[in-house]
């Protein structure tokens, strides 16, 4: 199990990772997963680009997005870290966001993702990083927890509760 580079998974198993979500009637987490109408190779281009900050808006910052996979290539999650915080991400979102796969979730690999990813983010630079769910998502929350997240803050943001989590590696 590790994290790897976009360009290191399969286009049918990305398509599968996402589309679990969609049968599940979720959101694919994180954002990044969007594929905003791109083919693969242009999305697998813009994960590349986002990290290196090209083709961003000015107001974002940037991104790099990796994959949890299996020895048999199957992806079990994947993570989006912001190199650096905006006044909004300050708020909601902070520098990871992760999503598991629906049908592996309780498995341990969201406690696996964000540990993998916490290492991302020290070599990136990140010595603190902020990682923020909402209060209902307690799955979220202990597996911040079992990383090391001190909570810092909770309060009611656009109508739901958020808790923001300060975590250091």
């Amino acid at each position: 199990m590790k994290l790897v580079d976009p360009e290191d998974i399969s286009e049918s198993e990305f398509n599968s990772f996402v589309a679990e979500f969609k049968r599940a009637e979720e959101r694919p987490v994180p954002y990044a997963l969007d594929q905003g109408g791109k083919n693969f190779q242009d999305y697998i281009r813009s994960l590349n680009d986002a990290s290196r900050g090209k083709g961003l808006p000015d107001t974002w910052p940037p991104a790099s997005t990796f994959f949890l996979v299996g020895a048999n290539g199957k992806i079990y999650g994947a993570v989006n870290i912001r190199h650096r915080l905006t006044d909004g991400l300050r708020i909601e979102g902070g520098h990871i966001g992760y999503g598991v796969r629906p049908s592996v979730r309780s498995s341990g690999y969201g406690t696996r993702i964000l540990e993998f990813a916490l290492e991302k983010a020290r070599e990136l630079g990140i010595s603190k990083a902020l990682l923020t769910c909402n209060k209902a998502n307690t799955h979220s929350a202990r597996i911040i927890q079992k990383n090391g997240g001190r909570l810092d803050f909770e309060g009611v943001i656009d109508g739901h509760v958020v808790q923001r989590y300060w975590m250091e590696r």
